[in-house]
């Protein structure tokens, strides 16, 4: 790395200019005892490096780096009289790559033991102070913005493009000092029996050491910064070499966007998207321009050697920072590309899991599934949770199908567990995930069921001890107002926690929760399902915890509502729906809902007489009472009554989920109990039979935030990524906040977790 150029303007310019000539600073902390340092020598390299061809490349590289002048080769036997203060021995590991046989990555994470006690690792022990750590802080964005990007552009017609150019030996471009390298030093694997032990010592960043990252982001969010600078003011860029390689497009796979009038196309804007993840530059453009994509290309590619300089500038022997073999790989525009992992398609709008991917992921979690051992390692375990977290980026709402995976590495954490308990709902839970896993290879993942939209249809609802509630009326889409009601069944009753009854399973927040999911079943069964197709839909509830629930997704203190967000997550994926609008609504104001979940006499006529009366609906219109049939209603009860159905049953419901019945203001009463399912949904939003709730029967202050006491934190996963800075130096002040949060958030679900364990062992 030499920044150059408009990169030394930049104000993280002086820091990479001293980290070019001094080298990243490194504090792995006290000298290692030359017990240790024998112990770490003597531990070698791990297995994985020591199968034969696995310690074959390893030597390999090791040569080349040392011709490259990256690193040195020293004799233990040399230095073994006079040790440097600085070395630490770690053990070289051989991972499987994609573009190579083997990836070596020393493990700096590596604990040795020394007389039978584990001793504090270099990773351990590094000053996390001296790295930028705010420079990761853009990570978790990438894919979130290029979702969010594809999914609310308003040009219907235009394909997104997309390209990724990829560093080469990213690491290895960013030196640290000789008397630092120390820290980073393996035995060299492959040696003969009887050969002097060799170390290699690297004078570069390591790729497992923990402070590597933020150094290197600090150099590739300052050439995106660069990047973006020069495309948005659209300064001169000289032609680059490589470029041509971008620019290889296959035209005949993309489609030709709509023509637009002569008088318009001046005015048109292309959306475009520039980000960095890392070692990876990834470009997102909504345009078939060749001149703005050619700019494009120009200025990732210059942007990347006023940081990285080509070997002329440098006089190094690594060669260019992007290969040609790479960037013919995939750095040409494309309108199908693999980015992080997934696969972004332009022209669909969907995002999907590789074959080979979700094959693996779900070979991994039928291993851990079909285990007859009941303790499984919690390292496998967090493995495979870690892999399925990833997935749940193209499920909609799917952080609530990790719950009990959640809880279980929770609980082993807290209790300093090596493992954790398969339990029954573990085991659900990952069976679950299979079947998911299996969904997302047969159908993607369009880019609009992962984001909120406005309310195509809007509702209250709300529970109590006798039954469960709620209305629903239009939004951007119309519909004939509807109300709806359940008396709980006596079981579902018995089993609520209250003053006299604290052995019980259900709590209120669990029935106002249901009460959700009962609501959205209603919706689901009185419009024609296409109109939910990519759309959002909002409800108002009462209940602070359920409110909440529903905003995360997730619950650590409740079996049940875990239970009943999973269904609902099943149900919102089923219906290709985007992400649900949950808000809370102060009790005093969720009239509607409160007197049709309050009890009441139950007959449908007698009800909706009552219903009608209370809350009259405007000169010649109606409410729809909707009733749900007994099959629907006995899966729900058995769910909340501790029998859980599994995912696969939940995308199956029943056809027919209820029955409709209309009473207009001045008609007599109309049921229709053997009324088959049917669309209510009115085709124009004046249709007569479509209206809003008057001020009677919903104040206006009941909107008003000050009333509110939900004021959630807005949460990355469900509305619009945080605007790109200007300059990634700015990420410090949110940086510090996001840690804070993390931390506290973490403190409070391990208190919850212990909460909920002490009241199990009580019961």
């Amino acid at each position: 790395m030499l920044p150059r150029h408009e990169v030394l303007t930049h104000p993280a310019g002086p820091d990479l200019l001293r980290y070019a000539i001094d080298g990243c600073p490194v504090d792995c902390g006290e000298p290692w005892s030359r017990q240790r340092i024998e112990a770490a020598i003597a531990k070698g390299a791990h297995a994985s490096a020591e199968a034969p061809g696995a310690a074959e490349a390893c030597r390999k590289e090791a040569l080349e780096r040392v011709a490259d002048g990256c690193c040195r080769l020293v004799t233990w036997d040399d230095i073994a009289d006079d040790i440097p203060p600085n070395l630490k021995v770690s053990p070289i590991a051989a991972v499987p790559h994609k573009s190579r046989i083997y990836r070596m990555i020393l493990d700096l994470s590596y604990q040795i033991k020394v007389n039978g006690k584990k001793l504090q690792s270099v990773n351990d022990t590094s000053d996390k102070a001296l790295a930028p750590q705010h420079a990761m802080y853009e990570l978790g964005n990438v894919i979130p913005r290029l979702i969010w990007a594809m999914a609310t552009s308003l040009d219907t017609s235009t394909p997104f493009l997309f390209t990724k150019v990829d560093l080469k030996d990213g690491y290895w471009r960013m030196c640290v000092n000789a008397d630092d390298a120390w820290n980073f030093a393996y035995v060299l694997p492959g040696g003969k029996p009887g050969d002097p032990v060799q170390l290699v010592i690297p004078e570069a960043l390591q790729m497992g050491w923990g402070e590597s990252p933020p150094f290197f982001c600090a150099a590739t969010e300052t050439a995106r910064d660069i990047a973006q600078e020069n495309f948005d003011n659209n300064n001169p860029i000289p032609e680059q070499p490589m470029e041509d390689i971008m620019m290889d497009i296959d035209w005949s796979t993309i489609p030709k966007p709509a023509a637009l009038p002569e008088s318009e196309h001046d005015k048109r804007k292309f959306l475009s998207v520039l980000e960095v993840y890392i070692d990876d530059f990834i470009g997102l453009i909504q345009s078939t321009d060749t001149d703005q994509l050619l700019r494009l290309s120009r200025t990732i590619l210059s942007a990347i050697t006023n940081v990285f300089p080509p070997p002329e500038i440098t006089n190094s022997s690594m060669g260019p920072p992007v290969s040609v073999k790479k960037l013919v790989a995939e750095g040409t525009w494309e309108t199908r590309k693999e980015i992080l992992g997934w696969l972004f398609d332009g022209i669909a709008r969907t995002i999907e899991l590789p074959e080979n991917k979700g094959r693996t992921i779900r070979t991994e979690t039928k291993r851990l599934l079909r285990s007859k051992d009941k303790r499984i390692p919690l390292r496998d375990f967090q493995k495979v949770h870690g892999k399925l977290q990833f997935t749940s980026i193209a499920i909609p709402c799917g952080k609530p199908l990790l719950g009990p995976l959640d809880q279980a590495i929770a609980i082993a954490e807290k209790r300093n567990n090596t493992y954790v308990m398969i339990t029954d709902d573990i085991r659900l839970c990952l069976s679950d995930w299979i079947a998911l896993i299996r969904q997302l290879g047969q159908r993607p993942t369009h880019v609009k069921e992962l984001v909120l939209h406005a309310a195509s249809y809007q509702g209250f609802v709300d529970a109590s001890k006798w039954g469960v509630g709620g209305v629903w009326f239009g939004g951007t889409n119309s519909i004939s107002p509807i109300v709806w009601f359940w008396e709980w069944p006596s079981e579902v009753q018995n089993n609520l926690v209250t003053s006299s009854n604290r052995s019980g399973l259900l709590t209120i927040s669990d029935l106002e929760l249901m009460g959700i999911l009962l609501h959205w079943l209603v919706l689901e069964a009185s419009v024609d399902n296409t109109t939910l197709k990519h759309t959002s839909i909002a409800i108002w509830c009462d209940n602070l915890p359920a409110v909440s629930w529903i905003y995360k997704m997730r619950t650590s203190t409740s079996p049940v509502a875990s239970r009943i967000l999973r269904a609902l997550a099943v149900r919102l994926q089923h219906q290709q729906s985007g992400l649900l609008a949950i808000d809370h609504i102060s009790g005093i104001f969720n009239i509607m809902a409160d007197v049709a979940s309050r009890k009441h006499v139950a007959h449908p006529t007698q009800f909706l007489t009552y219903f009608t009366h209370s809350f009259t609906p405007p000169q010649g219109n109606f409410w729809t009472l909707f009733q749900f049939h007994n099959n629907l209603l006995s899966k729900i009860s058995s769910e909340m009554l501790n029998a859980p159905s599994s995912l696969a049953s939940w995308n199956r419901l029943p056809t027919k989920k209820g029955v409709f019945g209309r009473l207009g203001a001045l008609s007599s009463p109309s049921i229709f109990p053997n009324l088959t399912q049917k669309c209510v949904v009115a085709l124009h939003h004046n249709a007569s039979n479509c209206w809003l709730p008057s001020p009677t029967m919903c104040v206006p202050e009941a909107f008003q935030n000050e009333l509110s006491k939900f004021a959630p934190k807005q949460s990355r996963w469900r509305f619009a990524p945080s605007a790109r800075r200007s300059k990634w130096t700015m990420n410090l002040v949110p940086w510090s906040r996001r840690k804070e949060s993390i931390r506290k958030k973490s403190a409070s679900f391990l208190r919850a977790t212990d909460e909920k364990t002490r009241h199990q062992n009580q019961n």
